[in-house]
């Protein structure tokens, strides 16, 4: 997983400690990149929901609500292109079934259907949303919770699903990168038998060095454990810090482990793990503030109990291939 370019694009470091802590700088991938090559544009952004700087706690709860507002005044007039805009633009929605529409363009669709079919042919009114919690991962995201439930023109609801959104605030912009539908049949508070079982033992706190600098990584369990959230703290030589968060989940479709990646510099991201016979192997697309594409597969081998490995591969920037990093050694620390 790649850390995001931080400033100009002065520098690119690794999720996960790989690239500050070896030393590697943005300059080897500008050597790297084709010549004349222009970062990508970013998608253009819904309209701005700034949260409040003096009080960011109370900022952020009214901001996704706020957000949530803007879904229900959507959805009540049928507009599939401003509700597609209230998720980022690589954004998924999974619905009760499984089925993953992920981008914008596919999540349009999908509402432009259900518009001209089921909402017209049920007489369907409009949408309503309990939000039952709330939670902050940090400035950057935040984990929503509630239940949905569409009406007829009677009142009477026609269907009705509890869900989880993974909210993200790029640039002061609260936008959703996962929506998922769960079935309105009881929930275990503790999910069995779910893929992050083979992670449990990541859960604690961390600390590893390289010739770039120090980074400490803390790994905690949140929503009944349906996700583990990893804050990673990175610190330079020159005494420079960045904190960055990634959120673990399960993709309900296929019952793999996926995750949701932010950065202190406003660039987002998703990774697919997948169980080798080493280690877990993980798969990232991230981007940049500016829109540059960066991807990495990322191998992570378990020494012991207290220690594990990470090191970087098959990495490029807009398609112009950089090297492997080097293998770190990340110490635990303390148990969670």
């Amino acid at each position: 997983m790649l850390w995001q370019p931080r400033g100009n694009l002065s520098r690119i470091r690794n999720t996960l400690f790989i690239a500050a802590l070896v030393g590697v700088g943005f300059s080897t991938c500008a050597e790297a990149a084709p010549d004349g090559a222009a970062p990508a544009q970013p998608a253009n952004q819904p309209a701005q929901l700034v949260a409040d700087s003096k009080n960011k706690e109370s900022g952020f709860d009214s901001a996704i609500r706020a957000r949530a507002d803007e879904y229900v005044q959507s959805f009540t007039k049928g507009d599939a292109k401003a509700l597609a805009a209230l998720w980022t633009p690589d954004g998924v929605f999974i619905d009760q079934s499984g089925r993953e529409y992920a981008g914008r363009d596919q999540i349009e669709s999908l509402f432009k259907d259900y518009f001209q079919n089921y909402f017209q042919k049920n007489k369907a009114r409009g949408i309503s949303l309990n939000i039952s919690s709330i939670k902050s991962l940090g400035e950057k995201a935040a984990i929503e919770k509630g239940t949905s439930s569409v009406k007829d023109e009677s009142g009477k609801v026609l269907s009705s699903a509890p869900y989880t959104v993974v909210h993200v605030n790029n640039n002061g912009v609260w936008e959703m990168a996962s929506v998922v539908e769960h079935d309105s049949g009881p929930v275990a508070s503790v999910p069995q038998n779910s893929p992050l079982d083979d992670l449990r033992w990541l859960s604690g706190e961390w600390t590893a060095q390289g010739s770039g600098g120090d980074a400490s990584l803390s790994a905690k369990w949140m929503a009944d454990r349906r996700f583990l959230i990893a804050r990673f703290i990175v610190k330079d030589k020159s005494g420079e810090q960045h904190e960055d968060l990634q959120v673990i989940g399960v993709d309900p479709r296929r019952g793999a482990v996926i995750s949701w990646l932010f950065d202190s510099e406003g660039g987002s991201g998703r990774a697919f793990w997948s169980k080798g016979a080493k280690g877990w192997v993980v798969d990232t697309m991230r981007f940049s503030p500016e829109g540059r594409r960066m991807r990495s597969r990322n191998v992570l081998e378990q020494s012991d109990t207290d220690s594990f490995t990470w090191r970087s591969t098959n990495r490029d920037v807009d398609g112009a291939k950089i090297p492997d990093s080097d293998a770190i050694t990340v110490k635990r620390i303390n148990v969670n």
